[in-house]
Formats: structure tokens, sequence, C-alpha cells
């Protein structure tokens, strides 16, 4: 993408942040990438898609997370949350799924007032969610370098 497109981008979007009062663009074009947007079309659109694509990442993983299914890794990651942590998680997953939900039903709906509502209501809620989101990975990360009881290691495989 050229210098002219990104600024055609940027432009697009300060006028949309005026109109609708979003969030800063460098907040965004950090978290989304909003300058590598294919056009300055449908933004709010676009915006809306890269923030659900996001939530449907993070879900997949807490679900795998809470729902273990064969697979060694997410039954060795299982392990090293505690009962209480899990709960938070599934509050975290509950959240998560809703704007998702939300995010399907205004790609339905083709509202852009709605896109830029959901656009101001997720970034007003984004940074609790990232510092959840980072603690988990960091267990994930380091349940990795820990050691599992022997038997529990040969129950993998039994």
């Amino acid at each position: 993408m050229s210098e002219s497109e990104i600024s055609i981008i940027q432009k697009k979007y300060l006028l949309l942040q005026q109109k609708y009062s979003l969030p800063e663009y460098h907040l965004l074009d950090k978290e989304l990438e909003i300058s590598s947007l294919d056009s300055p079309y449908y933004m709010l659109k676009q915006i809306r898609k890269k923030i659900h694509h996001m939530i449907e990442f993070y879900s997949e993983i807490i679900e795998d997370l809470l729902q273990p299914n064969a697979s060694i890794a997410q039954m060795h990651e299982y392990r090293f949350f505690t009962e209480k942590s899990k709960e938070k998680i599934y509050h975290i997953y509950r959240d998560l799924m809703y704007k998702s939900r939300n995010a399907t039903e205004l790609g339905i709906l083709n509202d852009p007032e709605k896109d830029a509502e959901f656009i101001k209501r997720f970034f007003s809620e984004y940074f609790v969610i990232k510092d959840e989101m980072v603690k988990i990975f960091t267990t994930l990360k380091n349940s990795w370098k820990k050691e599992l009881d022997k038997d529990i290691r040969v129950e993998y495989f039994g």
C-alpha cells in the first residue's frame, strides 16, 4: 500500500472519528492495523470485522482451555489453571461470546452508526480484555517450562 493510500485511509477515519466520536486513529492502527485496510470505503464495517476476528481468536483459545479435547497440548495447559481462574476465564469467555454475537448481528444489520457504537464500546473495554488475555497466554506459555508429575505425563499416553 502506498503512502498516499495510507493517508486516504487515515483522512477517512478522521472524518468518521469526528462524526461518531471514535477512538484515536493511532490506537486503532496499533491494535488492529487499520492503516492496512484494503479500501477507505465501508471503513466502519471493515474495522468491526477486524475486531470480530480478534474476538473469535481469543474465544477459540479460551474455549479450548475450558473444554479441552483429546489434544495433548490442551490437556497439558488445562492443568495449570485453578478452578477459581477457570471461573474468571469463563466470565471473560461469556463477554467475548456476547461481543462476537453482537458483531455477527451488526454484519446482518449493516448500519454504520451501530458499527461505530460497537467500535467505541469495544475499545472502552479493550484494555481490560487485553490485560486478561496476556495473563492467560503467559500461563499457557509458562506451562511448557514446568514439569508435571510423572503419573500425569503417563496419563496422556495411556
